[in-house]
């Protein structure tokens, strides 16, 4: 679960490697994860942003949720 406040969620994508990274207050690294495979090759590149609710029988969304996209920034 993520704590609440503002988090901050970053990816680096260089070839053949994708590292992604989510840092909280007080800049602590609350997760990060990098994919070796199945990385798109330079020139195919698409970002794509969704939001989910997972296992929502067992545990519904109780109130409305928003995110707010403050910044996105493509550094080629």
């Amino acid at each position: 679960m993520a704590p609440a406040g503002k988090l901050t969620h970053t990816f680096r994508w260089e070839q053949g490697r994708v590292s992604f990274k989510t840092v909280g207050a007080g800049e602590r690294v609350v997760d990060e994860h990098a994919f070796t495979s199945g990385v798109p090759y330079p020139g195919q590149e698409a970002v794509h942003m969704n939001l989910y609710v997972f296992d929502n029988k067992t545990s519904p969304l109780q109130r409305g949720c928003e995110v707010i996209i403050e910044k996105f920034e493509y550094l080629p």
